[in-house]
């Protein structure tokens, strides 16, 4: 085994791109590395999160229909002291979210929901997704009960992976039901603490 010690390497004219190794080469990258970019095929090497990101429902929903699923809407990026957020990868245009970067994404939306009458018994929320901008897929849901009486408070979370292959086809929205009409709302608010919000995490590559 040979041991090539050098303070830089460039290229012989010019600049671009500097090959090590070849197809089939294993190469070993310690841990102290400082590189601006590192490639391979052609793609950008990336280590650790790249993205990560809170959105807060900013005003309160009252599920006005029995059994039947209602868009929950608006939302805003989650700010305030103590909260940090990774990049901007994640949108929200009237409760429909899109995406400016490929990839899986971890997504988790927790809800805060009020029973305002004696009717409800129970409920839920779910995430859907579209892949062409335009019918959605349910790709989960939750559900709470809820004790028989006025202002009882009870709260869902759901959490799917998905893989954003397109970002204009690929997007996602929250969604909330009741078992009874106008009695139950979902609880939000800017500012903190938070109450309705969703978690995006971009884990990988497509």
């Amino acid at each position: 085994m040979s041991t090539l010690k050098v303070d830089t390497i460039l290229k012989r004219t010019g600049t671009g791109t500097i090959t090590v190794g070849q197809s089939g080469d294993t190469i070993s990258i310690p841990t102290t590395l400082n590189a601006t970019t590192i490639q391979q095929g052609g793609s950008a090497i990336t280590q650790g999160i790249t993205n990560a990101e809170q959105h807060q429902q900013t005003a309160s929903v009252t599920l006005s229909s029995a059994d039947t699923w209602t868009l929950l809407t608006p939302f805003a990026r989650s700010s305030g002291s103590g909260l940090g957020n990774i990049e901007t990868y994640v949108s929200s245009s009237s409760g429909i979210f899109s995406f400016s970067q490929t990839g899986y994404y971890s997504i988790e939306f927790f809800a805060y929901l009020k029973r305002s009458n004696h009717l409800n018994q129970y409920a839920g929320t779910s995430i859907y997704m579209t892949t062409n901008d335009s019918s959605y897929t349910q790709l989960c849901e939750a559900y709470t009960n809820l004790p028989d009486v006025s202002g009882a408070y009870g709260s869902t979370s759901n959490k799917v992976i998905v893989d954003i292959t397109d970002t204009s086809q690929c997007k996602v929205k929250f969604m909330a039901q009741t078992s009874d009409a106008g009695g139950i709302s979902m609880q939000a608010g800017s500012g903190l603490p938070m109450k309705n919000y969703a978690t995006f995490i971009r884990i990988g590559d497509t």
